[in-house]
């Protein structure tokens, strides 16, 4: 198989459905125990990893927005940030300019997860990384966050996203 990249994945599996990823999580912690803060630390780092092996320093000039949903996906997304942070910080030169935002669709006490709630607690010490809640009074500046990346990272549809096959986001 010829692969551009050392992240492509090979052709022929199939998505994991959101019961598999349950059981995944869950014999993951109660055979392995293998807490799933640290599953989700493991997955938010790696898309950081990615990212900074695809972008390396070039990684500085990009404008980076996690949109978070009230899940894990967005907890995972809150991870890579926190890690793309600490990369850029690490670089440790005088003109970094630090282009990191999480966007969360609800309110923080609305949050689903344990694992999600640590992140953002851990997110909003961090003077790195701006942090927008969506509310009323804020759609504009959201939207011009957004529209303003360069890499949107999705933290709103994970493994629970419903609907027929095709039909998703066809209008009725």
């Amino acid at each position: 198989m010829n692969m551009k990249s050392n992240h492509a994945i090979e052709k022929g599996y199939e998505p994991i459905s959101s019961s598999q990823m349950y059981e995944i999580e869950n014999n993951g912690e109660s055979i392995y125990s293998m807490k799933k803060t640290l599953m989700m630390e493991n997955a938010g780092s790696r898309i950081a990893d990615y990212l900074i092996d695809e972008f390396k320093e070039n990684l500085l000039e990009h404008s980076i927005v996690a949109v978070c949903g009230k899940g894990n996906n967005g907890g995972d997304s809150m991870v890579a940030i926190r890690h793309l942070s600490g990369y850029i910080l690490a670089l440790n030169k005088p003109k970094n300019k630090i282009n990191l935002s999480v966007i969360i669709l609800c309110s923080p006490e609305d949050l689903k997860t344990e694992e999600s709630i640590l992140n953002w607690q851990i997110i909003s010490k961090m003077g790195s990384i701006r942090r927008l809640i969506l509310d009323s009074n804020n759609i504009a500046e959201i939207e011009d966050e957004i529209k303003k990346a360069n890499i949107i990272l999705d933290g709103i549809f994970g493994t629970e996203l419903r609907g027929n096959k095709g039909t998703l986001f066809k209008n009725h």
